[in-house]
């Protein structure tokens, strides 16, 4: 116990240098604690799916001339469904499209629903995302079926029950059938509704088949311990060629079905995949530069401030402590001020949080909500790291002699001398650089802000023709807007 009583009278002797010790240790861990916790969550992206090691998703190559041409996961609606049927190695399949924005009716009063999409009848027990109310098995089964989320259901229908209540869209009648939990924040698959796949074979100007419009994306998975090498030697040419190449051959092009495993989609084969990984390299270095700035920064204030506990240190060596015995009291000192730090840091990442979401702009979730383990192995961590860094000074200072100590002859080596040189060089070239980094970004951000497009954005409103009967009316459309006055030029753009 003498070693805690100790502690506490050393600290409150350097009050204004421990204060700012913490201070500075807790501001720094509480940034890495925010990098850390934005890469781990987009590393963990897709990872709540049961068997997802056994989940792809189908991607195309397409090639002219045998060129290639172009790479996409959008495809055609019967994929899916022709792998399951022709692959034995096909344990199970689910398509969906791609997010789609409409106008829906309720009560006669029109609700804008964004990212939902159409899902085949095996979405819930394919993937997992659990339901409210519902039953799994069936509640995509028919067509005209929806399942909203949560989210959805408590703002188009407040607290009363969905279930049976009806949407209007195009002159149809969509009964909900299911309420689903909100999508997990690392989930690639994002939606606000679900629509029974289903119905698409029911809606006008729809085309469905091999042949039809691209716009649908499909899973498989696949049966434990499926040799993949076997399954690719079938997949491009046998299976293609039979559905769709041959179609395609008399113009020289043709397409190749390959696999992506679910674990992986988020950081190599999304659109954004590419400007991620970038993303996540230049915060991966910044926070273990950070970190080493940090504690750079912690042994040289505790070293600093050691003029004042080494008189302490050598009456106990002469009264007969040994080193290891120092440097246990000295871990002890540097183990209080950690605690105190990471205290601190903790209670600022919770202050902060909803500005650090803002500023990444996504959910990013909190240590609680990603489980006790998630939260440990942050923790663990850079308290290693830490405790690493923090016994040198414990090192240094009980490895003075004594009698050194009491004459005030403490002048320390060349060594020492070069090796303290030589860490502030590298705190202060460390720390500018990440100042010369920040205001890089900083004028790019208002370079982009006030960049001039060479047009008035301000006069141009964009409107969305959310229905099919409005596409097909655009040109009639923009001739009555030309009629109002105030509008100079219209146009239709097609996506």
């Amino acid at each position: 116990m003498w070693n805690i009583k100790f502690v506490f009278k050393s600290l409150k002797k350097s009050f204004s240098i421990t204060f700012i010790n913490i201070l500075g240790f807790s501001l720094g861990l509480c940034v890495i604690f925010f990098l850390t916790r934005y890469l781990l969550n987009e590393f963990s992206y897709n990872s709540f799916h049961q068997d997802k090691e056994r989940i792809y998703r189908v991607a195309v190559k397409s090639y002219q001339e045998n060129n290639f041409t172009d790479e996409t996961f959008v495809y055609t609606s019967e994929v899916g469904k022709s792998l399951m049927a022709d692959f034995p190695d096909v344990y199970q399949y689910t398509t969906i499209t791609y997010p789609k924005t409409d106008i829906f009716y309720f009560d006669n009063r029109p609700v804008k629903i964004e990212e939902y999409l159409y899902a085949s009848e095996a979405f819930f027990d394919f993937f997992t995302f659990h339901l409210k109310e519902g039953n799994p098995q069936n509640v995509l089964k028919e067509p005209f079926s929806l399942v909203v989320t949560e989210q959805l259901s408590e703002k188009l229908f407040g607290i009363v029950d969905p279930v049976g209540k009806q949407l209007v869209f195009n002159g149809d009648l969509y009964t909900v059938t299911g309420v689903a939990e909100n999508p997990p924040a690392n989930s690639d698959i994002r939606f606000n509704m679900l629509v029974s796949l289903s119905t698409r074979h029911r809606q006008k100007n729809v085309y469905m088949g091999w042949m039809g419009g691209n716009q649908y994306i499909h899973f498989i998975k696949l049966i434990p311990e499926t040799d993949l090498a076997l399954l690719y030697e079938k997949m491009p040419d046998p299976f293609m060629w039979k559905y769709i190449n041959k179609d395609y051959d008399p113009y020289g092009i043709k397409d190749e079905l390959y696999l992506q495993p679910i674990s992986e989609i988020h950081l190599q084969y999304n659109p954004d995949s590419a400007s991620l990984r970038r993303s996540m390299l230049v915060f991966s270095v910044i926070a273990v530069l950070l970190l080493a700035v940090v504690i750079i920064n912690f042994i040289n204030l505790f070293i600093a401030d050691s003029t004042k506990r080494l008189k302490t240190m050598g009456i106990i060596k002469i009264h007969g402590a040994d080193k290891s015995r120092l440097i246990r009291y000295l871990l002890t000192e540097i183990a209080v001020l950690i605690m105190a730090s990471f205290l601190l840091a903790f209670s600022l990442v919770k202050i902060f949080h909803p500005y650090f979401e803002q500023l990444a702009g996504k959910t990013i979730p909190s240590f609680s909500e990603n489980g006790l383990i998630y939260s440990i192995v942050i923790i663990a961590v850079i308290l290693v790291v830490t405790l690493l860094a923090a016994f040198f000074p414990a090192v240094l200072i009980s490895s003075v002699q004594p009698a050194k100590i009491i004459k005030n002859e403490m002048a320390s080596g060349r060594s020492g001398k070069t090796l303290k040189n030589g860490l502030v060089i590298f705190q202060f070239f460390v720390s500018i650089m990440l100042i010369i980094s920040a205001l890089t970004i900083e004028n790019q951000n208002r370079f982009m802000q006030h960049f001039n497009p060479s047009y008035n954005k301000e006069n141009i409103v964009v409107l969305p023709l959310q229905s099919m009967e409005l596409r097909q009316k655009s040109n009639m459309m923009k001739q009555e807007l030309l009629k109002v006055s105030g509008i100079e030029v219209a146009c239709c753009v097609s996506e």
